[in-house]
């Protein structure tokens, strides 16, 4: 049965200063490529607080904007230049992984209690909410005239981006942490089956983070571990919990932890190569791109770090 807007949706509002207008802001420039190299160390450009906790994977950059969803229910669109919100929608009910920005003046999201995916018209309450559940934590992708959802347990849902209905259901795993071991395999009809176990098994790991050099993983024990083929590439003690996956960008590592750090690792190596503190514990996965590093800082903080000229990092 179709679940009632109401029982989700009490209003979806866009605030925007000085305008009524049901769109969302243009981007002032395209969207940040992913080539950047970011090699060396980074500096606080600006902190803004978002008067909510995140999920995982919070965050996705679109043009020149940011948009967070929060654990209050709210979609908060932020320039990247200038660290301010230039709108806001509501939906009463957390919001655990990055929105999908569909067209100018519309928002996917998945509500975590509910899990039935819905697509807000901004200023106007719901265009439709899918009937099927899927309990989501990482961001939906846009794929032509779809939208693809992937469930915590890699069973994936294709649907149609103007109706909502349900095009395709399967399972395509690829990797997933369970437990306290890693579980990372290709496509279940190829049989290939890899299991790292962690040695103590009051450890739990973080979602896993595919490279080129294995499968690299957090735990709650302060290691990251870099996995491959089944056996430990390397590991490296970063002193404090890892609630989130790590994120790859140009053969670097970036992991936050719950003691209040963001580190920067080779990938190949595990070479620490830079650190930096913000002012609340990390526990969603840093969001990289061509300009810099987003950082989701508990209880409500969002931190842009960007390269540095003079070479001295922010933090050490």
């Amino acid at each position: 049965m179709r679940l009632r807007t109401s029982l989700i949706v009490f209003a979806a509002t866009l605030a925007l200063a000085g305008c009524a207008s049901t769109r969302l802001p243009a981007p002032s420039g395209p969207t940040p490529s992913t080539t950047g190299d970011l090699g060396g160390p980074l500096r606080q450009a600006w902190r803004y607080d978002a008067e909510a906790g995140f999920g995982e994977t919070p965050g996705v950059i679109v043009g020149d904007l940011l948009y967070v969803g929060t654990r209050s229910g709210e979609v908060r669109a932020i320039r990247l230049e200038t660290g301010k919100k230039v709108a806001i929608a509501k939906l009463f009910d957390s919001i655990e992984t990055a929105p999908l920005v569909v067209g100018k003046s519309r928002l996917f999201v998945v509500p975590k209690s509910r899990q039935r995916p819905v697509l807000l018209q901004l200023g106007g309450g719901t265009v439709w909410t899918a009937r099927e559940r899927i309990p989501v934590s990482d961001r939906p992708n846009l794929e032509d005239r779809y939208i693809r959802v992937t469930g915590q347990d890699w069973t994936g849902l294709l649907l149609n981006r103007e109706t909502g209905e349900v095009v395709e259901q399967k399972r395509f795993e690829r990797q997933t942490a369970r437990g306290n071991w890693l579980l990372a395999y290709d496509d279940p009809h190829a049989g290939r089956e890899i299991v790292f176990s962690l040695a103590d098994s009051t450890v739990r790991g973080t979602s896993p983070e595919m490279t080129p050099f294995g499968v690299a993983m957090g735990a709650t024990d302060g290691a990251l571990r870099m996995i491959e083929d089944g056996t430990l590439r390397w590991m490296r003690d970063l002193g404090d919990p890892m609630t989130a996956a790590p994120t790859l960008y140009n053969g670097r590592l970036y992991v936050g932890t719950l003691g209040r750090k963001l580190f920067v690792l080779d990938a190949a190596t595990g070479e620490i190569l830079h650190e930096y503190r913000v002012g609340g514990r990390i526990q969603s996965r840093p969001l990289v791109y061509s300009g810099g590093v987003i950082v989701f800082a508990e209880p409500s903080h969002v931190y842009h770090f960007v390269p540095t000229a003079d070479e001295t990092p922010a933090a050490r």
